[in-house]
């Protein structure tokens, strides 16, 4: 074992221990962090593809384009960004007798908060259409003429808190070309990443780097992927 080989677990196993701390990071995405720490931290793979983070979070699979597809999508909903609040399917119109009818609602909307930048549902049921449509229409009518405030990220960004050296916009827009930051009420320290996921499908599928007795990890130069992947900047 190497020198840098315990340096290297150490730095593993305290990212390990912070994600599983964290409240938020569960499941398979707490999976995926711990694949990509094994990656970063310890070497485990030579470079940071969706493929080698999928096989190490979820083991290789002959079925590997529908996995990794699906590795895309988990990030993809990871993604920092704004929510507008779900529907809860029920009428809020308001009566003589009570604030919000809360029929079951079969018409639904998005209003904008026009000082804010954050969206509302409108929802009404059958016997609240006039309501619903003047509702809509005055929100569409208050717009200002000149653009207005953004509303703040309020979901999204668990993975990317516990890897700030990540280009997470770059793998974001790569997913969604019209992904854009939302302010931040919290912002955090300002960082400079260092590193990129390669998002595209590799040439052919790589094996994890091992080490054995007091040998160093083998770095792997039969030029498996078509580009790096872990890109410094």
């Amino acid at each position: 074992m190497t020198a840098r080989e315990p340096e290297q677990l150490a730095a593993l196993g305290r990212r390990v221990q912070q994600m599983a701390s964290d409240p938020e990071l569960t499941g398979e995405l707490l999976a995926v962090g711990v694949a990509m720490a094994a990656i970063i931290d310890a070497g485990v793979y030579e470079r940071l593809t969706l493929e080698n983070i999928q096989n190490l979070a979820f083991g290789a699979s002959s079925a590997r384009p529908w996995h990794v597809g699906q590795l895309r999508t988990l990030l993809w909903r990871d993604a920092r960004r704004y929510k507008p609040p779900a529907p809860i399917g029920k009428c809020g119109a308001p009566t003589p007798r009570k604030p919000r009818c809360g029929h079951k609602a079969n018409r639904f909307a998005l209003v904008t908060d026009w000082a804010t930048g954050e969206r509302h549902r409108i929802e009404a049921c059958s016997k609240h259409g006039e309501w619903f449509d003047r509702t809509h229409q005055e929100n569409r009518a208050a717009k200002p003429e000149i653009g207005g405030p953004r509303p703040y990220a309020n979901t999204g960004g668990k993975l990317a808190r516990h890897f700030p050296e990540i280009d997470w916009p770059h793998l974001w827009r790569t997913f969604d070309s019209s992904w854009k930051a939302m302010p931040e009420r919290e912002p955090a320290a300002p960082t400079t990443p260092r590193l990129r996921v390669l998002a595209t499908e590799p040439r052919k599928r790589a094996t994890p780097r091992k080490t054995s007795g007091g040998t160093a990890p083998r770095r792997d130069n039969r030029g498996l992927f078509a580009v790096p992947t872990l890109e410094e900047r």
